[in-house]
């Protein structure tokens, strides 16, 4: 199978996109750009987060994929769920995916989140409303919120 990317500018640095030919499996950020190969889901998957960056978009409809455990799946799409301009804990999303305890396993998951932004786990922050850990560094999901909320 042919695979694509795409890469943007952004308020936050360099975003790579990558697709199949039906779906984006990953949204990262890089520090620098390679040569792309497009194709139509890059595109509009590169259209959808300038609108979010301009504040024109508040959820996605890119196709996307991630292959993973049945576990992460939940939690991904708890996090999906997360209104545009608001945040959550992580302790919220244990309870939504009816497994209190697994608060830490919940962040590690997050951790390896492939699709930043679409799976917006920028929006979970710590019971105590600190803003920790976060894959693209703690500046970029303040920068995410701050620009969220900006735009509500």
């Amino acid at each position: 199978m042919e695979l694509y990317s795409g890469f943007i500018t952004s308020p936050c640095g360099i975003i790579e996109i990558r697709a199949n030919h039906n779906a984006v499996f990953s949204i990262q950020f890089v520090d620098t750009v390679t040569i792309a190969n497009e194709n139509v889901v890059i595109s509009q998957s590169k259209q959808e987060l300038h609108e979010y960056f301009n504040g024109k978009r508040t959820e996605f409809t890119m196709p996307i994929q991630y292959i993973k455990s049945i576990y992460s799946t939940k939690v991904y799409e708890a996090c999906m769920q997360i209104p545009y301009g608001t945040t959550t804990t992580y302790k919220n999303i244990a309870y939504t995916i009816s497994s209190p305890q697994s608060v830490r396993a919940i962040g590690n998951v997050l951790h390896n989140n492939p699709i930043l932004i679409v799976i917006p786990c920028h929006r979970i922050v710590h019971v105590s409303h600190s803003k920790q850990g976060y894959k693209g560094g703690i500046w970029r999901k303040q920068l995410l919120l701050d620009l969220e909320k900006k735009y509500i």
